[in-house]
Formats: structure tokens, sequence, C-alpha cells
């Protein structure tokens, strides 16, 4: 069966129940709904409130309090018929979904999955690139294990407090996810984005003062 609000405009019999409940024949045109990397749970309700008309982001913000994070970035077919209750089911399903092969990983990792996500929405928002998500998951982290604050533009809190923000910041793409749990050493402690869009690292403040010089 293929999860979905269908519609039947007149009685059929139980075979073609069958057929359209497995072969995801709604009954209607779906909506359209792409999640992007990165979008917070604010932006997707946002988002939802845009294209679907009874749509209540109150009660969207309400109930995903406790899936900031774990929304997983897609295209979705939602139905005019769809709660909130029912948005919030179907990305979250297809996050477990995603990082279901990444179990193994997370437990030997000795984290939280908690601290990985928080981790993965920083990163969502500071890299690009594939590569440079793990270079930056490993200095991160760095900076945590020596008590050094992350300070990163992408959450604020970051520069009051030290260690991860309480709660993801938005709800990353897998590729964070990954970054997150699977860092690269480098000697590398501070990086910066340059005006061309390239990361430069630097392993001491005197460099990276040099980058700031010579790239922004």
């Amino acid at each position: 069966m293929q999860v979905g609000t269908y519609f039947f405009k007149q009685p059929v019999s139980t075979v073609n129940i069958a057929l359209k409940l497995t072969r995801r024949f709604l009954g209607y045109k779906p909506i359209t709904i792409t999640v992007f990397e990165g979008m917070s749970n604010t932006k997707i309700a946002n988002l939802l409130a845009k294209q679907i008309t009874k749509f209540s982001k109150k009660d969207f913000l309400d109930q995903a309090t406790s899936f900031e994070g774990r929304l997983f970035p897609d295209t979705y077919f939602f139905s005019p018929y769809d709660t909130a209750d029912d948005m919030i089911y179907e990305m979250n399903q297809n996050f477990n979904d995603q990082i279901a092969p990444l179990k193994m990983g997370i437990l030997l990792s000795g984290k939280p999955l908690s601290q990985i996500l928080t981790m993965a929405s920083i990163i969502e928002g500071e890299a690009k690139y594939n590569k440079d998500r793990h270079l930056i998951s490993g200095i991160l982290w760095k900076r945590i294990s020596i008590g050094m604050p992350l300070q990163v533009d992408v959450a604020k809190i970051t520069y009051k407090q030290r260690g991860l923000p309480d709660v993801p910041i938005n709800n990353p793409g897998l590729a964070s996810i990954v970054a997150a749990l699977y860092p690269e050493p480098s000697p590398y402690l501070y990086y910066l984005t340059g005006r061309d869009g390239k990361m430069y690292y630097a392993e001491n403040f005197t460099d990276h003062r040099k980058n700031i010089r010579l790239h922004m």
C-alpha cells in the first residue's frame, strides 16, 4: 500500500480499491512541495502555507516543535486533505528511512543522534560542497573537544555559549548528516568562505587573519 489520502467519487469494487492503493491512484491531483536542505520548520511552514489553501501554520509549528532537524528535505506529494500531523509524519518517516543505514555508525560514534543532527544543521549552513562539509565537521568537533567556542555565523548563539546549540537550527540533508557523523581529521582550526565562494583553512589565528585579508 502507498501512503496517501485517497478520494473515491463513487463506490468501487474491492479489486479496484486494491489497485488504487497499491499504485497510488489518489483520485485527485496531489500538491507538489519541495523542501530544500537547510530549511527550518518555520520556513517549511511558510512554504506549505503559500501552496496549500487550508494549511494551518500554527498547528504545524506546534506539532513540529520536537521534530526540528528530523523533517527530511525532499519533494513531497501532499493531498489537499492532509493535516499538519499527516505532513509531519510523512517527512519524519522519510527521515527515519534515510538514516536507517547510518544507525550502526551513529551507535559506534558514541554521540547521541540529537548532537549529530545539530552539528549537521550547522554544517548545512556553513558549507556548500561535500569535500568541505567533512573538513568543517572535523574542525567544529575539534573546537568542542578542546573547549573552544564554535562561533559560527549560522548559529549566533555559539558566540555566547560553548558547545552546540540546544536543538538543530534547520533540517539538514543526508550529506550534512553523514559529514557530521564522519568528520575528516585535519590540522586546521579555522575556516572561512572567500568572496570567490571557495573555502580557506588555517591552522592558527594568525594564518586565519591572513586569509581574511586576502579572500574577504
